[in-house]
């Protein structure tokens, strides 16, 4: 009984979403599922909310949904869309990293902070800032300054880039490059993805992940440039286990599915199965991530981040337009 009350708010907020997705034809389950549990954690009812289990369920889910929509995807499809988005991913992250340390220096934000806020603009949010923490020595307030900046960007994005889509005109595949390539969080471009359609949101979801993979080069970057600032490079030496615990468990498992499903075709059926329950599990995950965050946590992060945050955004967010021009 104790467990079910901890998940009601995740589950209250999956089924309105739902609801509210069927009256309101113009809205979708997903982002609506974020937005709602953000309402909810923002009401006197927050603090009925655990917060840790929401924010567990949210990750998990999230995790599990993409994994799940692996099975849907074929080697070719991934092949196909994430490696030829590569080189629009890899202009984008080093047009982020310059932005940040660039801006950051002439706003005077703290080197560690412009550090996060470039890898979180640049990879995958969170996740990203969680990896390069320790690495750059960061402290508490450097690391809720730059997720609490990327999330106020990563929710505009919810809401912004499905209409700017449609407002240029992008295909499916073109708008899953942009939002893939252009989006911090994986959430949100899952959410964004899937408000703009369907086949918009698988391809997004593979964009991303690829994206996600950069973690290991720009983490070992990272190392290697601060090993370099100590003068230690000569006397230290990476270890495998280190490069390999920076790679996200979720990613190798979804090209674990991929493959399986490569080498084992699924029946259509079950393909068109996996993909519902897919989505469903995306969204309570959305529903999860909603429901951890107050609206008053974004004023903590202060004006400087906030504006480097945007004009790293900015920058990223240009620049996949202009490499998408080029080559799709």
């Amino acid at each position: 009984m104790n467990r079910i009350r901890l998940y009601l708010p995740l589950i209250v907020v999956t089924l309105t979403a739902y609801l509210l997705a069927w009256l309101i034809p113009f809205l979708e389950s997903q982002i609506t599922a974020i937005l709602l549990g953000m309402a909810l954690a923002s009401s006197s009812l927050g603090t009925s909310i655990h917060k840790p289990t929401m924010k567990r369920a949210g990750s998990n889910f999230l995790k599990y949904g993409i994994v799940l929509l692996g099975f849907t995807l074929s080697f070719q499809a991934l092949t196909g869309v994430g490696l030829a988005s590569l080189r629009v991913t890899l202009v984008c992250i080093l047009a982020a990293f310059a932005t940040a340390f660039l801006a950051g220096r002439r706003l005077g934000v703290a080197p560690k902070t412009q550090a996060l806020i470039g890898m979180g603009t640049a990879i995958c949010g969170g996740s990203a800032i969680a990896a390069a923490a320790p690495i750059v020595e960061a402290e508490e307030d450097d690391i809720a300054f730059a997720i609490a900046t990327i999330f106020l960007y990563n929710t505009l994005a919810l809401l912004v880039f499905p209409l700017l889509g449609q407002i240029i005109g992008f295909s499916d595949l073109q708008f899953g490059v942009f939002a893939g390539s252009a989006i911090n969080d994986t959430s949100s471009v899952v959410a964004a993805g899937f408000g703009f359609s369907d086949a918009a949101g698988s391809f997004a979801t593979v964009v991303k992940l690829v994206r996600t993979l950069m973690i290991v080069p720009v983490c070992l970057a990272l190392i290697i440039r601060k090993m370099q600032a100590e003068k230690m490079a000569s006397t230290q030496s990476l270890k495998l286990s280190d490069i390999t615990r920076i790679i996200p468990q979720f990613v190798l498992w979804f090209m674990a599915a991929i493959v399986f499903a490569s080498l084992f075709p699924l029946p259509v059926e079950i393909t068109h199965l996996c993909k519902q329950v897919s989505r469903i599990i995306m969204t309570m995950a959305l529903a999860g991530v909603g429901l951890t965050v107050n609206f008053a946590q974004i004023k903590k992060a202060g004006a400087r981040p906030l504006i480097l945050g945007g004009l790293t955004w900015a920058a990223v967010i240009a620049t996949s337009l202009a490499m998408i021009a080029i080559f799709y």
